[in-house]
């Protein structure tokens, strides 16, 4: 028991030692969904943001692990020449883990997998406000679980501010394809959207 205890205090005093790189993060998201849309619809890119926490755990002077919490709104609009138009807004906390590669002078280059799951409910609406279920997509059509794949590209100052540009691409399919409520909304009749992000951000770390 008494080496239990003195094994596991070991690792909690490695790790406190490793994770020594905190801090705070927020930016802009430009969002779209990949994917055909049906004769007579269009979506355009939808303008998001992002907020949330970063933890950099050093394992030698070139690479480390990076870990976060942060909250996403990404989605799209949407317009139809029979329905008008409607936007889509996707709520998400996402969990990155990537390796993060210190290439010198402040500049470091991040991949790694990313687990999104959805948050709130999402009920979207045509404006012209043609007979239900045709005008809008309910809650259930749209998947609370999101996997993706993350890289970007990081600069830190000396004064512990860091900007990032950072590329995240969803490797999933955000709706539930056999949901009625996608019928005649515009999307093709397949139903495959996968998330696509371009982020641009700001952040200090203490």
């Amino acid at each position: 028991m008494k080496r239990i205890l003195l094994l596991t205090m070991c690792v909690c005093a490695f790790w406190s030692a490793k994770a020594q790189y905190i801090g705070l993060k927020a930016g802009y998201n430009y969002a779209r969904l990949s994917g055909d849309m049906s004769d007579g619809a269009s979506m355009t890119a939808y303008h998001g943001f992002f907020a949330g926490i970063t933890m950099e755990i050093p394992l030698s002077n070139l690479f480390s692990v990076q870990v976060e919490g942060i909250y996403n709104r990404r989605g799209a609009h949407i317009k139809s020449d029979i329905y008008g138009k409607a936007t889509l807004d996707l709520d998400y906390l996402s969990a990155p883990v990537m390796a993060r590669f210190n290439v010198g002078r402040g500049i470091n280059l991040h991949v790694g997998p990313q687990l999104e799951y959805r948050i709130g409910k999402t009920n979207f609406y045509f404006d012209k406000g043609a007979p239900l279920p045709v005008t809008h997509v309910s809650d259930e059509a749209i998947d609370n679980i999101d996997v993706a794949m993350t890289a970007g590209i990081g600069y830190t100052l000396d004064s512990s501010w860091f900007f990032e540009l950072r590329w995240v691409q969803g490797l999933t399919n955000i709706f539930e394809g056999d949901e009625l409520t996608l019928t005649n909304t515009g999307f093709s009749p397949n139903y495959i959207f996968k998330n696509r992000t371009l982020s641009i951000g700001i952040g200090y770390v203490f």
